[in-house]
């Protein structure tokens, strides 16, 4: 780790998650405005693909992962959980007023990619 508090090793992670702020806003948009379209299914296909390149990386889970090791790797176990759970909020909204797009599926891929990226910062800074 550099003094400056950048984490060199993590640089891939970091441009992984970084636009996600952003498509969540998109999401965001879509539930509060139904005719509002932003994301699309190119965002879901790069969340899923992250998700293949992190799990070649950190191999088959092989049992279970306690959210912790560092506050790093507890923020994105944090993370993995509020996105699961904005996940099962739209699914219930989805099942009162369905929603068209992309948003449930590429929830459900963030929550997916959260719990690998925290495997792949464990694996990374040992």
């Amino acid at each position: 780790e550099e003094q400056s508090g950048q984490h060199p090793a993590l640089n891939d992670v970091i441009e992984v998650l970084a636009p996600c702020q952003h498509r969540l806003f998109d999401l965001g948009g879509e539930l509060a405005m139904p005719v509002y379209k932003a994301l699309n299914a190119a965002e879901v296909d790069r969340l899923e693909a992250a998700i293949d390149r992190w799990n070649e990386e950190v191999g088959p889970l092989e049992n279970f992962i306690l959210p912790g090791g560092s506050a790093l790797i507890a923020q994105a176990h944090m993370c993995r959980s509020l996105a699961r759970s904005a996940e099962r909020r739209c699914q219930h909204l989805n099942a009162i007023e369905p929603l068209e797009g992309v948003g449930l599926a590429y929830i459900n891929r963030l929550s997916d990619l959260l719990f690998v990226a925290a495997r792949v910062i464990a694996k990374r800074r040992g």
